[in-house]
């Protein structure tokens, strides 16, 4: 079995790869997918900035999130200009990549058995495919540092060499830099490491190691300590203005999240477009095995759970019943403490960090129900993999169907195809979900503005602010972006410019109007005229 397995783990992130491939233009580019390029692309938005040599490098664009991601994709970009593909395909390919590390990690420490079934789990995950090809966590390079820095940690524990233990250290440096909720996952892992197995987590080391450890550590996130000393505390300080959601439904959103169905409404409509487009083969093979399965939402990872933490009580001193008991404690343990922190586990995006822990569970149980059978191994990893892959077919068949959730439009690439083509003076976005798309898409040319803060109903209109708008509209006499469906969102920005430009005689002209490939209306570009 063992010389088949690296082969088979191979072909199973192939087969994640392709499952990833087909959502990448269904799918159009959203604001947060893309926030990393607020730090390498005008219009420029970053928080922090570290002085060098007297040129600003960009290390914060949130208190809590660093702009690592973006200086990757610099170099990305300088290579392979910025479009849909250029974007997702990285990202897919690094979290490929995390499926291996985990196969290894799991290989060393719990056998092949394990590993494999880890590995098949996680592949066709839903949640694990459509988070690695939209990102918009971010969580993939959060994902990849902590298999990377645990699989240098347990050939640490191997080798006793110490130049693995700072590799370690200086990996999980950069998942900090990235985003500050690395923390919560080494919390966890930590927490869960020395109640479960004590003696690998404090034997090895002495104040030297540690100090190694963590010296390497601030190494790795040297910018996000440099800004944190120069602004104490503001990385914890810093709250968003969002509402907090009950427990309860954090543990709804916890549950979704484990059988697959979170993203069904967020990610895909529920209204029927007005003409679905002409289906390509592989769409409609999505369409006809969602019919056929009666549109499958939920997965069985998620009852399959409980069934994992049974057999690990039952066989309580086996090394797998030890796994799964660490699995479920960080897994427990990193949820937990999500919630002292603003609109902790209130997404998805969060809970599936604590991914492979879950499926870790499950493919301990499994391996301890078939120590005599393999068969049982391949037959119950292929039902519960065989259900994923159908909950991972409906998202694909509800998105062709019907398409996704305005955020997530396609009618991003022709609404920067018709703005590159006109070429305005200015573009200013009205609503959130706009800027991002048309700055990575349009690579950092189109000249879009940000949405001056005084069109906000909450901020009070000043002389100078309508001095302002007078130069704006008369001067840069810029193009404007808002949604067509207005529906469930603010006027404030839109009613506020339509008022104040009437004060100053001109009226909103409708240019155009962007559709999805559905054919759905959804951006309205428009331009202010002096009124006749």
């Amino acid at each position: 079995m063992s010389r088949f397995s690296f082969p088979a783990a191979l072909l199973l992130a192939l087969l994640f790869f392709a499952a990833g491939f087909v959502f990448i233009r269904q799918v159009g580019i959203q604001q947060d997918e893309v926030l990393f390029t607020t730090a390498v692309m005008p219009p420029f938005e970053f928080h922090y900035a570290i002085d060098i040599n007297g040129s600003p490098f960009p290390a914060m664009i949130m208190p809590y999130l660093g702009t690592l991601k973006g200086q990757l994709y610099a170099k990305i970009f300088a290579l392979w200009p910025a479009d849909v593909f250029a974007i997702r395909l990285p990202m897919m390919a690094v979290s490929a990549c995390t499926l291996l590390l985990y196969w290894a990690i799991f290989r060393l420490t719990l056998g092949h058995l394990v590993a494999g079934i880890v590995v098949a789990l996680l592949a066709l995950d839903p949640l694990y495919v459509l988070t690695s090809t939209l990102d918009w966590g971010p969580v993939v390079l959060q994902r990849f540092f902590l298999a990377a820095g645990l699989l240098a940690l347990v050939f640490y524990h191997r080798k006793s060499n110490p130049w693995l233990l700072a590799l370690a250290g200086f990996v999980f440096g950069l998942g900090v830099w990235d985003k500050a909720t690395f923390f919560w996952l080494l919390g966890a892992y930590s927490l869960a490491g020395f109640l479960v197995y004590p003696a690998a987590v404090v034997g090895p080391f002495t104040f030297r190691r540690l100090g190694l450890l963590v010296l390497a550590g601030a190494l790795g996130a040297a910018p996000f300590v440099y800004y944190n000393l120069h602004r104490p505390a503001e990385t914890l300080a810093w709250t968003p203005q969002a509402e907090t959601l009950p427990y309860l439904h954090r543990a709804v959103i916890m549950k979704r999240t484990l059988d697959g169905s979170a993203l069904f409404d967020y990610l895909t409509r529920q209204d029927a477009p007005p003409s679905p487009p002409a289906n390509t083969k592989v769409e409609s093979a999505g369409l006809a095995l969602s019919t056929l399965t009666g549109q499958f939402r939920h997965h069985l990872l998620f009852p399959a759970l409980f069934l994992a933490l049974a057999v690990a009580l039952y066989f309580r001193r086996t090394a797998y019943a030890q796994a799964t008991f660490f699995a479920a404690i960080a897994l427990l343990a990193g949820w937990l403490v999500m919630f002292a922190f603003a609109m902790g586990a209130q997404g998805s995006h969060h809970i599936v960090l604590l991914w492979p822990l879950p499926h870790l569970m499950v493919a301990c149980a499994i391996a301890e129900l078939s120590r005599r059978r393999l068969a049982i191994a391949l037959g119950v990893s292929s039902i519960i993999v065989g259900s994923e892959a159908l909950v991972t077919n409906e998202y694909y068949a509800e998105i062709v169907r019907r398409g996704p959730q305005d955020y997530w439009t396609s009618a991003a690439e022709p609404l920067r195809a018709y703005l590159s083509d006109a070429a305005p003076n200015g573009i200013y976005p009205l609503e959130w979900g706009i800027i991002g798309p048309l700055r990575a898409l349009g690579r950092g040319t189109l000249p879009v503005g940000f949405t001056p803060e005084w069109l906000d109903a909450g901020t009070e209109f000043r002389p100078q602010d309508q001095a302002a708008l007078n130069h704006l509209l008369t001067v840069v006499n810029p193009y404007f972006v808002r949604y067509v469906d207005r529906t469930g969102r603010s006027n404030a920005p839109v009613e506020r410019l339509v008022a104040r430009s009437a004060e100053l005689g001109y009226q909103e002209q409708p240019l155009a109007t962007i559709k999805d490939r559905h054919g759905r209306p959804m951006f309205l570009v428009t331009q202010f005229r002096p009124t006749p």
